[in-house]
Protein backbone atom coordinates (compact mmCIF):
# COMPACT_ATOMS: atom_id res chain seq x y z
CA UNK A 1 0.00 0.00 0.00
CA UNK A 2 1.18 3.02 -1.03
CA UNK A 3 0.73 6.08 0.69
CA UNK A 4 1.84 9.71 0.20
CA UNK A 5 0.64 12.46 2.44
CA UNK A 6 1.22 16.17 1.97
CA UNK A 7 -0.19 19.22 3.36
CA UNK A 8 0.57 23.13 1.84
CA UNK A 9 0.72 25.07 5.42
CA UNK A 10 3.40 27.94 3.71
CA UNK A 11 1.94 31.12 3.30
CA UNK A 12 3.32 32.01 0.04
CA UNK A 13 2.41 28.96 -2.26
CA UNK A 14 -1.30 29.37 -0.45
CA UNK A 15 -1.16 32.64 -1.58
CA UNK A 16 -0.18 31.80 -4.73
CA UNK A 17 -3.02 29.55 -5.02
CA UNK A 18 -5.40 31.69 -4.47
CA UNK A 19 -4.91 33.86 -6.55
CA UNK A 20 -5.00 31.41 -8.91
CA UNK A 21 -8.63 30.75 -7.53
CA UNK A 22 -9.57 34.61 -7.69
CA UNK A 23 -8.46 35.05 -11.16
CA UNK A 24 -10.41 31.82 -12.46
CA UNK A 25 -13.55 32.60 -10.68
CA UNK A 26 -13.13 36.45 -12.38
CA UNK A 27 -12.79 34.74 -15.67
CA UNK A 28 -15.36 32.60 -15.40
CA UNK A 29 -17.87 35.23 -13.60
CA UNK A 30 -16.72 38.25 -14.25
CA UNK A 31 -17.15 38.87 -10.21
CA UNK A 32 -14.16 39.44 -7.96
CA UNK A 33 -14.30 37.04 -5.11
CA UNK A 34 -11.67 37.55 -2.29
CA UNK A 35 -10.14 33.86 -1.96
CA UNK A 36 -8.54 32.99 1.61
CA UNK A 37 -7.47 29.18 1.33
CA UNK A 38 -6.84 27.91 5.03
CA UNK A 39 -5.40 24.49 4.22
CA UNK A 40 -4.78 22.19 1.53
CA UNK A 41 -3.99 18.55 1.36
CA UNK A 42 -3.21 15.77 -1.14
CA UNK A 43 -2.75 12.29 -0.66
CA UNK A 44 -1.98 9.69 -2.92
CA UNK A 45 -3.25 6.45 -1.91
CA UNK A 46 -2.62 3.14 -4.02
CA UNK A 47 -2.84 5.63 -7.14
CA UNK A 48 -5.91 8.18 -6.13
CA UNK A 49 -5.59 11.21 -5.47
CA UNK A 50 -7.81 12.99 -2.60
CA UNK A 51 -7.31 16.93 -2.67
CA UNK A 52 -8.84 18.46 0.33
CA UNK A 53 -9.37 22.81 0.64
CA UNK A 54 -10.38 24.67 3.44
CA UNK A 55 -11.16 27.47 1.66
CA UNK A 56 -13.16 30.76 2.43
CA UNK A 57 -14.88 32.99 -0.15
CA UNK A 58 -16.61 36.39 0.29
CA UNK A 59 -18.29 38.20 -2.22
CA UNK A 60 -21.48 40.26 -2.15
CA UNK A 61 -25.13 38.76 -1.97
CA UNK A 62 -26.32 39.09 -5.40
CA UNK A 63 -23.24 37.95 -6.95
CA UNK A 64 -23.87 35.14 -5.21
CA UNK A 65 -27.26 34.17 -5.97
CA UNK A 66 -26.31 35.16 -9.56
CA UNK A 67 -23.79 32.49 -9.13
CA UNK A 68 -26.25 30.01 -7.93
CA UNK A 69 -28.45 30.96 -10.89
CA UNK A 70 -26.06 30.19 -13.60
CA UNK A 71 -25.18 26.87 -11.99
CA UNK A 72 -28.78 26.03 -11.97
CA UNK A 73 -29.67 26.74 -15.72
Amino acid sequence: MDILKLALNAGPVKDFLAKQFRKIIYLKTGYHVDVLLNDITVKNENGKVTLHLNTDATMKAEEFYDILDKLSK
